[in-house]
């Protein structure tokens, strides 16, 4: 069975046309509405996206600003600090300096012959073995002199001389010879040698004689040039052979002849004047 179509009234088309434009009209308004909020809400995501950038952005820029800042300051301080350290060492310095020359001005005043003081200028490197003074020939020096530091430690003699230079042999120097004497109440003679190493070298000590440990050692006064009782050092270990000649022994010379800066030569045979 077959269906026709309706067939709609005239009243009712009269209705559904002023309706279908209306509806059509509605529709255009929301979608214009529609289009123009989600613009409004696209311009209004943009500014808070452009906000919130720039709120990174000024951290950012503070951030790096104050780590500049803290690099340039934690800069300052270690100059500060180094500047300090570098004072503290000149300071150190100078008073060591100052006690040193004290100690030879002591020493100076209480000698009966002439002394010149000098400061070392140059160590030699092979050895260790020698040292350049500032006085020379000019200002009385000569060959066979000794050299002291300190109140009285003898530490070399001078070999060779300029005008205004001098060349300063060291006891631990293996050509270096010294007479010597143990002061262990009745100065027993012996010869103090050098071994090109830290320690020295006592020969010639009579079999007779008691050698013990920590006994001091002194300039004998055989060499003219070379005043007694000047001190070499101390008893290291003694070297027992009773088949031997002569007893023999190491000698520590308790200083370091590189922890000074200035030394003291004695003449004993010029007479004292003013220098």
């Amino acid at each position: 069975m077959a269906f026709l179509p309706t067939k709609i009234p005239e009243n009712l088309k009269k209705f559904i046309r002023p309706a279908s434009v209306i509806f059509g009209v509605v529709m255009l308004f929301l979608m214009l509405n529609s289009f123009s909020l989600t613009s409004r809400m696209s311009n209004d995501t943009q500014a808070g996206l452009f906000a919130v950038g720039s709120h990174v952005q000024t951290i950012y820029k503070k951030m790096f600003s104050s780590k500049t800042e803290i690099i340039d300051e934690g800069n300052h301080y270690k100059y500060l600090v180094t500047n300090q350290t570098l004072n503290e060492v000149r300071l150190f310095e100078a008073e060591k300096k100052v006690n040193e020359l004290q100690n030879l001005l002591n020493y100076k005043a209480s000698q009966p012959y002439k002394t010149i003081t000098a400061d070392i200028i140059a160590r030699s490197v092979a050895g260790e073995s020698s040292i350049l003074i500032d006085q020379g020939a000019e200002e009385g020096l000569r060959a066979g002199l000794p050299v002291v530091v300190g109140d009285g430690y003898i530490i070399g003699t001078i070999i060779s001389t300029q005008p205004h230079r001098s060349t300063v042999r060291l006891l631990r120097d293996s050509n270096s010879s010294i007479p010597s004497a143990l002061l262990n109440g009745k100065k027993v003679m012996g010869l103090v040698s050098g071994l090109d190493s830290f320690l020295l070298f006592m020969d010639y000590i009579p079999q007779s004689e008691e050698v013990g440990s920590q006994m001091i050692v002194v300039t004998s006064g055989l060499d003219k040039n070379i005043p007694s009782g000047l001190v070499i050092g101390i008893i290291d270990s003694v070297v027992e052979n009773a088949t031997a000649p002569f007893k023999q022994a190491y000698v520590d010379p308790v200083i370091d002849v590189f922890d000074y800066r200035s030394v003291l030569i004695l003449d004993p045979q010029a007479e004292i004047y003013a220098e």
